[in-house]
């Protein structure tokens, strides 16, 4: 049995809690996205289990940009953009983890869910070997650094899947050059670090 009470106040506290942070909240739409001094969430699950988490993860991750990304120097070549942002999404959150008691939780929460809502794509044999690496990239980091466990299957399965599609020594220094991310101190390193992997990719 649904909560109505609950469930109405659910905005008002996804509300509260971004005004605490000082953070303008809009919620509508089928994605969550950051547009400098406002956040986006998706609209809220009827189901309050659900509801609480997204509504809360999503504010925890889209709120780490709000503090931690500098969109000023964020690159503008598509793929150069698309690797940053694996691994600003990796540092932000890692921050967020350090700096709230609560924010591991509620991001660890919110990717059980969307693994379970069938969010995040399991790879498979018939991926491009782009859509292999991204997909390893970000279930290593995912499940090795920020400690989602619910990932593990998938970069187990995406490691196995890009080494049989990508050069060994590709693959070896991938591994090796992808951990740097807990070493970014900012967005410019994330930027640095994305470069370095395309130019080694190139290579």
């Amino acid at each position: 049995m649904r909560d109505k009470t609950l469930e109405g106040a659910l905005p008002i506290y996804a509300k509260l809690l971004t005004d605490n942070m000082g953070i303008k909240l809009t919620i509508g739409g089928d994605h969550a996205f950051t547009t400098g001094g406002a956040i986006t969430i998706p609209s809220l699950p009827t189901d309050n289990l659900p509801a609480k988490i997204t509504a809360y993860g999503y504010i925890m991750h889209e709120s780490g940009h709000e503090d931690d990304t500098d969109f000023d120097i964020w690159p503008k070549e598509p793929l150069l953009k698309k690797v940053t942002n694996w691994f600003e999404d990796i540092r932000i959150e890692q921050r967020r983890m350090q700096r709230y008691p609560g924010a591991r939780k509620r991001l660890n929460d919110l990717v059980d869910y969307l693994v379970a809502d069938k969010f995040f794509s399991e790879p498979d044999a018939t991926g491009t070997p782009a859509q292999l690496m991204s997909s390893m990239l970000l279930f290593r980091l995912r499940s090795e650094v920020l400690g989602q466990h619910a990932l593990d299957t998938y970069a187990k399965k995406a490691d196995d899947l890009c080494r049989d599609v990508l050069p060994a020594s590709a693959v070896s220094r991938l591994n090796v050059m992808m951990f740097e991310v807990e070493n970014c101190k900012s967005t410019q390193d994330c930027i640095d670090l994305a470069q370095s992997v395309l130019d080694m990719l190139k290579e």
